[in-house]
């Protein structure tokens, strides 16, 4: 990735106040305050049920690969056809054993799909053809640090987000060696602070856009997305429309605490090869909706603002069929998956 950022881009600035810590992600950055489109969508029911909540929806040809939170500790994914109406098969045990997972973190990348255990410190693949068998194989990798976000950049490469223990906010792990290349440092912390609570703070989400291999990172603390090139130079940081800065209080025992005033930005991504759709919530900390999204922002690759949706209902997991137009996910409220028509 990179190997030398700008330093106006790279350099965390830190304001300490007696009571919390305000935390901007990089100092000079574009930034906007509306959308140039903004349309209401609105779902339809979709029929099969699904009996615990997604955490990411993945299409693969006329199929929704479904990895769910997996509270009731059965398994994490949901494979429903589009075709039949219904889930027709689920896969990955919860559990302690070799053949299961404790947590489960889903990436698609042509046809082959990847799965991260961030509690095991696994990396489980296969393509994602073999996911209607009942039984399919695996080729299973282990990872030395646990990462808080993953994203698949082709079948040998990974790129993990956040290492509680580096001063680096990338990490390209390579699977079939072991190597890995740390990119993007965090250029300036305060000292007077733990490192863990500052890289807890400002912690994103990763993607990836499948053609160029371009990568996007999108803040949960703040409004602000960061895109770089597949080699890691940044191309742009991003922060808009709301435009606040992580607002944070270090706990007792070291790690990010949230205040009153600490606001949750995205809540989950995807990304195609044409845009970047990211689920916003922008509620504080103590707001019902703190965990889910509203509105849905779409950027282009070139980091510009394309079109807010607002949604009728909260959500978490989705995803986007740009083919056919659609977006799918799951009621929150309803507790059913649910679809749309992009406009």
């Amino acid at each position: 990735m990179k190997n030398i950022l700008p330093i106006a881009f790279s350099i965390l600035i830190i304001f300490v106040s007696c009571s919390d810590n305000k935390l901007r992600i990089n100092e000079q950055m574009e930034t906007f305050s509306a959308f140039p489109h903004i349309d209401t969508l609105r779902f339809t029911p979709m029929e099969g049920e699904i009996l615990d909540e997604p955490e990411e929806i993945m299409i693969h040809n006329d199929h929704l690969i479904i990895n769910t939170l997996c509270r009731a500790k059965d398994k994490f994914l949901w494979i429903y056809s589009l075709k039949n109406e219904s889930v027709i098969n689920r896969l990955i045990d919860y559990g302690d054993g070799p053949n299961e997972m404790k947590a489960c973190e889903m990436m698609l990348q042509d046809t082959t799909l990847c799965l991260y255990d961030r509690t095991k410190k696994k990396v489980w693949y296969l393509s994602a053809n073999d996911c209607l068998d009942t039984t399919p194989s695996f080729i299973k990798k282990d990872l030395n640090v646990s990462y808080y976000d993953m994203e698949l950049m082709d079948d040998s490469v990974v790129i993990g987000t956040n290492d509680m223990s580096s001063k680096f906010k990338l990490h390209f792990v390579n699977l079939k060696t072991g190597a890995i290349k740390n990119q993007g440092e965090y250029a300036s912390f305060d000292k007077e602070l733990p490192m863990s609570a500052m890289i807890d703070a400002s912690s994103c989400y990763v993607d990836i856009n499948p053609k160029t291999k371009d990568i996007v990172l999108s803040y949960r603390y703040t409004d602000v997305i960061e895109i770089y090139d597949a080699n890691g130079t940044l191309k742009k940081a991003l922060q808009g429309p709301d435009n606040y800065d992580v607002d944070f209080v270090i706990n007792s025992n070291q790690t990010m605490g949230k205040t009153p005033q600490t606001r949750k930005a995205y809540v989950n991504s995807f990304a195609t090869e044409n845009y970047i759709y990211l689920l916003y919530s922008g509620c504080y900390r103590k707001d019902k909706n703190w965990s889910n999204g509203m509105r849905l922002f779409v950027f282009s690759w070139d980091g510009e603002p394309v079109r807010e949706y607002v949604l009728e209902v909260p959500v978490y997991a989705f995803g986007i069929d740009e083919k056919q137009n659609k977006m799918y996910s799951f009621s929150l409220i309803t507790e059913n998956l649910i679809v749309t028509d992009l406009k």
